[in-house]
């Protein structure tokens, strides 16, 4: 039985693989800092039903890393947050970012494409115990953006060959609290 599990991932994880994907070749971490809305995400674990997502992104005085806040707000009302670290780790590709949140493993931030001032979409993709586990993010500057927008920046992940079919829309309004009270960091 052990060996039937073991072939069985193994032949998984031959199968399961991440679009090759290249990101934007003249980032510019200066102009990428602020206040991000979510607009659209592929689902995951740790964002299953959370809205009103907002990310605080802040340079730090080290050149390359800056200061993550992420805001949410879940069903029952319960406000959420969480802080990391990101680093710029590759010079040659600068918008391939690295981020770290308390008792989590190192992460990918692939900043697709981004105008600084209206859209980014960032995409992150592993292979783990033979599944494919994707994260994608359309972000805005603002809590909406056109569908005009909306579809010219899924193009992004569109020609990577990412199934759009797999984002999904969130609310953000006039209600949503996006503060960051002390007393609420999780960790």
């Amino acid at each position: 039985m052990f060996r039937f599990i073991i072939l069985s991932v193994l032949i998984a994880s031959a199968v399961a693989v991440c679009p090759d994907v290249t990101t934007k070749p003249d980032f510019d971490l200066g102009q990428y800092v602020g206040d991000w809305y979510e607009i659209q995400r592929i689902d995951t674990v740790f964002q299953s039903d959370s809205f009103c997502v907002r990310a605080r992104y802040e340079a730090l005085n080290e050149p390359g890393t800056f200061s993550i806040f992420n805001s949410a707000t879940k069903p029952d009302g319960e406000f959420i947050t969480i802080t990391g670290t990101g680093y710029q780790t590759n010079t040659s590709a600068p918008a391939s970012l690295t981020i770290q949140f308390p008792g989590q493993p190192m992460g990918s931030y692939l900043v697709l494409d981004t105008d600084y001032t209206t859209y980014t979409t960032v995409y992150s993709c592993d292979v783990i115990l033979g599944i494919t586990v994707e994260q994608g993010w359309l972000l805005s500057r603002t809590k909406t953006l056109s569908e005009d927008v909306i579809k010219m920046a899924m193009e992004n992940f569109v020609k990577f060959g990412v199934d759009t079919n797999q984002f999904n829309q969130y609310y953000q309004g006039d209600d949503c609290n996006y503060d960051f009270p002390e007393a609420s960091i999780k960790k």
